[in-house]
């Protein structure tokens, strides 16, 4: 099934950009509401408004296409990590089960839309709050979709390392099967990363909400690192098990070496060779999301 998000733009006839499109020009129209923003960044001259409209028009764009990407994405290692799996009977249960559900995403919106309007009452007054009600869901929903979105797919990743998988894809490939595991993970890193700016660049003129903001988003970043410990600490067995192999290879290949005799020397070069190239694709292995000297 589809994130909420992506299943509403679905059923909406005609071309889909023309629906992101209206949907991403809410958030400048609104900025020409008499009491626009009055939750968000106080009393404003319509400049602010509607640069403020701006920054929450990029947030839109962006959450509409992170969700689209994700869900794509999340089908792949999905698909991907069914061949991985040592133990079929845990491909059976999906990786991202609540990505597509309807309740967390509405909850989260109704919960900030009811907290905007409540706070543009008190700050204006209940015509405002009443004008900013529809602006505040169209505006909360796909950002909000979004998070929920990313929250599944972080804990779907959490339950792909905590599965036992069978990384035998060496030495063709160095991420050993996890490349689109990989990509979705740092895909959804670095839309989390550029979705967090603007709301920063809104709140620089509050310095108690920016410290906070600044905390949710280094804690986001701990938590994107400690669902990924999980695949990181198998990645990093397998490398080990690999290099040790190799090692065993190398050694064996240079015990007949060891009398001097040169006819040994020539007899075992080409198992020399073949042992040293083992050992290197073994070490380049890679360690994502992070190595050990980097988090020490």
């Amino acid at each position: 099934m589809l994130p909420l998000t992506e299943r509403l733009l679905g059923r909406l006839p005609g071309p889909r950009l023309a629906w992101v499109l209206a949907w991403a020009a809410v958030p400048v129209a609104a900025g020409l509401l008499p009491r626009a923003y009055l939750a968000t960044v106080g009393a404003k001259p319509i400049g602010v408004r509607l640069l403020i409209g701006l920054v929450f028009t990029y947030a839109v764009v962006l959450a509409l296409w992170a969700v689209g990407r994700f869900t794509s994405g999340s089908d792949m290692v999905q698909r991907s990590a069914e061949q991985l799996v040592a133990h079929p009977e845990q491909a059976a249960t999906p990786l991202f089960r609540g990505m597509a559900s309807t309740r967390g995403p509405l909850t989260l919106t109704l919960a900030f839309t009811a907290v905007t309007v409540w706070r543009t009452a008190v700050l204006g007054d209940p015509l405002a709050a009443l004008l900013w009600l529809p602006v505040s869901l169209l505006l909360n929903l796909p950002l909000l979709t979004a998070v929920w979105v990313y929250l599944a797919l972080l804990l779907g990743l959490n339950r792909l390392g905590q599965r036992t998988l069978s990384l035998t894809a060496f030495p063709e490939d160095l991420s050993l099967g996890l490349g689109e595991v990989g990509r979705l993970a740092f895909t959804a890193f670095w839309i989390y990363t550029a979705g967090f700016a603007p709301v920063l660049l809104v709140n620089l003129a509050n310095p108690l909400g920016l410290l906070l903001l600044l905390g949710l988003f280094l804690l986001g970043v701990l938590v994107f690192f400690g669902c990924l410990q999980g695949l990181h600490r198998q990645l990093l067995a397998a490398r080990r098990h690999y290099l040790e192999w190799a090692g065993q290879l190398y050694a064996r290949a240079y015990e007949p070496i060891r009398s001097g005799s040169p006819a040994a020397m020539d007899g075992q070069a080409q198992a020399l060779q073949a042992a040293e190239v083992i050992h290197r694709r073994a070490e380049a292995i890679q360690e994502w999301p992070f190595q050990q000297r980097r988090l020490a």
